[in-house]
């Protein structure tokens, strides 16, 4: 895998994972914070984030954001603990028409150039007849507004040969205009007593998290992956570090870099070589192929965040924090950092 945990965070309390937190089949994205609660790679291929908006009174018109990235704490036993931080990328929506798509990043709309991101983190939940209200703070365009997503149940605990999983649906609706979202454009006339445009947004949001084996992980390995990994594990770590500077070198030398689908060597490679390696037990050796990879990487504020969630996992919260604001200081809108940070600096 190439990307790192991107990352959902959820805290099982029933006995049975308790116990797992242990076992060697417990995924690198499963550290332990606030009395047992683990990291989730976001499972992005089954998640959807969309939105609705009524166009002349007698028609819809819908979209979507591809690009997002989460983290999550969830307890089964009380989902008044659940609490998340939620980051969407502006430039990927998808309206199915190139020319809307990219007047809406434009500075009358989105403004993708100055707000490339919308963000929510939030603050409480509230139980209902049918789910949870799961209150919070939106930013959009630099404005930010307490909203309320109404959640359904979260879907059951699920196991399979991919790992753990479950899932959350649910829906709000917001005013654009209170965001300054397409406020001053030719779509807010009312012509005839008909609206052009509504001024409420319904979002839609369909969002699954997956706790990895470690067997999964391996069985997606890039060629270059195994290779490293078979060298970290035989050879030790500064063999590994060899290996990687020799890919790098490779690619750098390679005519066609997209052939057979070998992509550029980032530093998601070592990072998803040092999760597995974490996985199986030996703390010691993920640490020092994370070191060692934020050397080689040392702007990729993923790593920072990797290791933070090592640090968390291996209870020394003072490295974690530093890893968190350093991942913070490159990019504020880590969403995994953002979360850790009101869990172990703010300690909401």
């Amino acid at each position: 895998m190439r990307y790192l945990i991107l990352t959902l965070i959820g805290l099982f309390a029933t006995s049975q994972l308790h116990a797992q937190q242990d076992n060697s089949n417990i995924a690198a994205s499963s550290t332990p914070v606030n009395g047992g609660a683990l990291y989730y790679d976001l499972d992005f291929v089954h998640c959807t984030v969309g939105f609705t908006i009524g166009h002349m009174g007698i028609s819809d018109v819908s979209g979507s954001f591809s690009g997002f990235k989460g983290a999550l704490v969830y307890n089964t036993e009380d989902l008044k603990q659940l609490s998340t931080t939620f980051v969407i990328d502006v430039g990927s929506i998808n309206t199915n028409q190139t020319w809307r798509d990219k007047d809406l990043q434009s500075a009358k709309w989105f403004d993708k150039e100055n707000h490339p991101h919308i963000l929510f983190q939030s603050d409480e939940i509230t139980l209902t007849d049918t789910g949870f209200d799961w209150k919070g703070q939106l930013t959009m365009k630099g404005i930010t507004k307490d909203i309320t997503l109404n959640m359904q149940k979260p879907s059951g605990y699920v196991k399979s040969y991919l790992g753990h999983h479950l899932a959350f649906k649910g829906s709000t609706k917001i005013n654009r205009k209170e965001f300054s979202i397409g406020e001053d454009t030719w779509w807010n006339n009312v012509i005839e007593g008909i609206a052009q445009l509504d001024d409420f947004v319904e979002i839609h949001l369909s969002i699954a998290y997956q706790l990895q084996t470690p067997e999964f992980i391996k069985s997606r390995f890039y060629e270059n992956e195994t290779v490293l990994y078979e060298a970290a594990t035989t050879s030790g770590v500064d063999k590994a570090i060899s290996v990687l500077e020799q890919q790098k070198e490779a690619y750098k030398n390679k005519a066609d870099k997209n052939e057979d689908g070998f992509d550029a060597i980032t530093g998601q490679d070592l990072n998803t070589v040092a999760k597995v390696i974490l996985i199986e037990g030996n703390y010691k050796r993920a640490e020092q192929l994370l070191l060692r990879n934020m050397e080689s990487f040392p702007q990729d504020d993923t790593i920072l965040a990797e290791l933070a969630s090592f640090y968390l996992r291996t209870k020394q919260p003072d490295k974690a924090r530093n890893m968190v604001l350093k991942c913070l200081a490159i990019n504020p809108f880590n969403a995994v950092a953002l979360e850790m940070k009101r869990r172990i600096i703010n300690k909401v």
